[in-house]
């Protein structure tokens, strides 16, 4: 057991229960650091996300939320998964996640309108904690990406916006 700590819950969407690991709500033209270690307690204000489930005493989570928007277009990805290298990942960092993995065991959820994950081809960066940033662990080449600082400066949300000119607000959240 650990002392206790505050998070950021959602008890609505989906029949609620989620808790927020990532969210990294990033102005336009900035191109914030990623911080890592750090629980988000806002999903409009945060800039941060957690290591690993496993070091703060929770279980693996059953289900994954993925959620991001763009100003660059109106298209919106949001959906869960049960997949268990993407609940691997979150929980101890013990898998590579990609786009056959995010992608598997996929239920749509309300307001989704992006190409991604459907889209997604099967290439992959090595990290195993890419879901989190450092890479580009869903996209269609030169064209759809789910990218947190993806190259150190790339921020994109089913888009190729190539840098960090749009306002992305990409959030992570597990139950």
């Amino acid at each position: 057991p650990s002392d206790a700590f505050q998070v950021y819950c959602d008890m609505t969407t989906d029949g609620g229960g989620w808790m927020l690991v990532m969210s990294y709500n990033k102005p336009a033209n900035q191109n914030p650091p990623v911080q890592r270690g750090a629980w988000p307690l806002n999903p409009n204000g945060s800039l941060t996300h957690v290591d690993s489930l496993v070091q703060y005493g929770f279980s693996r989570p059953n289900e994954v939320r993925l959620y991001c928007n763009t100003s660059l277009h109106g298209r919106v990805i949001h959906y869960k998964t049960t997949n268990i290298d993407v609940r691997n990942a979150i929980y101890n960092n013990s898998a590579n996640v990609g786009c056959s993995a995010l992608k598997s065991n996929v239920t749509l959820l309300t307001g989704h309108s992006a190409n991604l994950p459907g889209a997604c081809t099967d290439q992959t960066d090595s990290n195993p904690n890419q879901i989190f940033g450092y890479g580009f662990p869903m996209y269609y080449p030169s064209a759809y990406h789910w990218a947190t600082a993806g190259s150190g400066n790339r921020w994109e949300c089913d888009d190729f916006a190539n840098g960090y000119g749009p306002a992305t607000n990409h959030r992570v959240w597990v139950r």
